[in-house]
């Protein structure tokens, strides 16, 4: 007897809908696709990936003034978030990688969780709309401080790169510790840097990151007195008190980027190159003369 009575409601519905002016058939219309939307966009298929981005200040080729001051970085910390309107987590900052570089610039490396969704027809990631590309300019925004920066990673898992510990023997020459424009290019072809440099390199100096891990540190030094090119006779070297020769050996984590391992994400292990090691007193570049796995007997 119920569903009898029942039965008239559908057709009496579907007269009342005829009989709506079109501006209420447009509002129900319009109604309904925000409702629709805002379902996709919840109960859409997302995952969380992990987004990580060399900062810079600017989208423009410039690395050297380009990068951020320590003032700016300082105020960039893991757990920092940017939330949805539903509470979940959109980004969250889960690790940076500071490394000096001068007085003034810090070269700086974040990891960012994103909430992403992604395209398989296209294979790729995008975060509120746009593709996530590796070597794009990308800018968010975690609470009220601004990222911008280049994309030079994307992963499903936080630590999926293989990292190594060396051992690097090498020598700091001579051209890459000096101030070109007090001293002349012909005392420079020799052998050893200025004193004052050669004092502050020493045994336990570290570079460490963030969280205090040490990530290069001296475990021995070498020291012998200089000697430079005499300008009369190029095939004879003088002594030189004022320079000394400085070899030297480190331990060093690397990472390993497609098939070679990397400091700092940038310097390459390869005989012959130079790397740079921003240390709290002195900042120095010694040549690899060789390197090999700590674990690999000599």
């Amino acid at each position: 007897m119920k569903l009898l009575n029942a039965l008239p409601i559908r057709p009496l519905l579907m007269k009342k809908i005829i009989s709506l002016s079109w501006v209420d058939k447009a509002s129900i219309a319009l109604f309904l696709f925000i409702v629709a939307s805002a379902a996709y966009l919840i109960l859409r298929p997302a995952t969380y990936i992990f987004v990580t981005m060399r900062l810079f200040e600017r989208d423009a080729p410039d690395f050297y003034f380009n990068r951020p001051t320590h003032l700016y970085v300082e105020k960039l910390m893991p757990g920092l978030k940017e939330t949805g309107g539903f509470g979940e987590n959109l980004l969250e900052i889960v690790d940076i990688y500071r490394y000096r570089s001068n007085n003034t610039y810090i070269d700086t490396f974040v990891t960012i969780k994103t909430k992403a969704a992604y395209n398989k027809r296209k294979r790729q990631y995008s975060y509120n709309g746009t593709p996530l590309l590796i070597g794009s300019f990308r800018t968010f925004r975690l609470q009220s401080i601004i990222v911008n920066g280049v994309i030079v990673d994307i992963s499903r898992t936080k630590d999926a790169r293989e990292k190594k510990t060396f051992i690097i023997e090498g020598y700091l020459d001579p051209i890459n510790h000096q101030n070109y424009l007090t001293y002349p290019d012909n005392i420079t072809r020799g052998d050893g840097v200025e004193n004052y440099i050669a004092q502050q390199v020493r045994e336990g100096l570290k570079v460490v990151d963030i969280q205090g891990n040490v990530l290069a540190e001296v475990i021995q030094v070498k020291k012998t007195p200089g000697k430079f090119f005499s300008p009369l006779a190029p095939q004879t070297f003088i002594s030189d008190p004022e320079r000394t020769r400085v070899d030297l050996t480190l331990r060093v984590v690397a990472e390993k980027i497609n098939d070679a391992y990397y400091f700092q994400k940038e310097g390459r292990l390869l005989v012959g190159q130079t790397l740079y090691f921003p240390f709290d007193r002195i900042h120095i570049w010694p040549t690899i003369i060789s390197f090999r796995p700590l674990d690999e007997q000599q």
